[in-house]
């Protein structure tokens, strides 16, 4: 490994970590007393950090639910209500088999009863999550309840048959962009939430942390450039036809996911399409040495047999 490729991976992980730290310095700066948080500080900060680090470290503060914007200035205050359930703890919660389950939900009528849907899914072979709902407490039983039946109502345009773009794997768009639409299906439940720009780049985040440095180059990527780099994600995600909307109030994010589905099957056929060749090589290379071996065997059961005078007489 090249010096400036460990430099990079090592920047990687700074950067990570750096934005977490000055997220939880703002954060606790307001709950251990503070009337108000300004980001005048963060402002100078972020002059000499990537384009990205503000935005990454805001997003963190707004999602936290812990504070709240000042009548949407760069003031910032500790949350006095109960807040609802915060994006970040939904991020970390954990649904076995989500995917299928969602699928299996979004492929039945919202009219039906979504109890006796989820029941029939725990039921159909799915053990995994059979045994989660079992055991699971009747807050989070409602929550998850709560999730899928937000999902079942949604605007219809969501759940419409989506027309299948081809994906890039080469990485001209986004660098692991296979990776990004595996993991956005795998939890589809944590992505519908997403409605603001503040929301994705939790999100994005946390599909960060997730990669491996030593495979992936989406981490680095996102550290340069003149301009932060969600904005070239969310064009990427709207191309393909899974996201829609601005991520404002007014035109919140708007996810589809038949075709976050259908682009996620996609990139599963074409992982199996790259693998077949490695594999039609594997099993050459296998029938060569049965054959090597099988006549090697065959040319000395020969010599025993008929002796060493005549080795160069064929056996078959």
């Amino acid at each position: 490994m090249s010096s400036s490729t460990t430099a990079a991976k090592n920047d990687a992980v700074a950067y990570e970590i750096n934005v977490a730290k000055t997220a939880n310095q703002l954060i606790d700066h307001v709950v251990s007393g503070s009337r108000f948080a300004f980001e005048t500080n963060l402002v100078w900060k972020a002059t000499v950090k990537p384009c990205s680090w503000y935005n990454d470290v805001v997003s963190l503060v707004e999602t936290s639910g812990q504070v709240e914007r000042v009548n949407q200035t760069k003031a910032w205050k500790q949350v006095t209500s109960s807040p609802p359930r915060s994006f970040s703890a939904l991020s970390t919660s954990s649904v076995p088999q989500e995917e299928a389950l969602v699928r299996h939900v979004v492929g039945h009528s919202a009219k039906d009863d979504l109890v006796v849907c989820v029941d029939a899914f725990a039921s159909n072979c799915n053990r995994a999550f059979q045994q989660w709902w079992c055991h699971a407490d009747g807050n989070t039983r409602q929550d998850l309840l709560k999730d899928l039946q937000a999902l079942n109502q949604q605007d219809d345009r969501r759940l419409e048959q989506p027309t299948l773009l081809d994906f890039n794997d080469s990485g001209d768009d986004i660098p692991d962009e296979s990776s990004l639409i595996r993991f956005l299906a795998r939890t589809p439940l944590y992505t519908t939430q997403v409605a603001t720009r503040t929301e994705l780049r939790a999100l994005l985040r946390e599909f960060r942390l997730s990669l491996d440095l030593s495979t992936s180059t989406f981490r680095q990527w996102w550290l340069t450039g003149l301009h932060p780099r969600e904005k070239e994600v969310q064009t990427r995600l709207q191309a393909l036809g899974i996201l829609s909307g601005d991520g404002t109030l007014k035109d919140p994010f708007r996810w589809n996911l038949l075709a976050l589905f259908a682009q996620s099957e996609r990139v599963e056929t074409n992982s199996q399409v790259v693998a077949d060749p490695v594999d039609r090589a594997s099993d050459m290379v296998e029938a060569y040495e049965e054959d090597v071996a099988r006549t090697a065997a065959s040319f000395i059961h020969c010599i025993n047999t008929l002796g060493r005078g005549h080795i160069g007489v064929p056996c078959d």
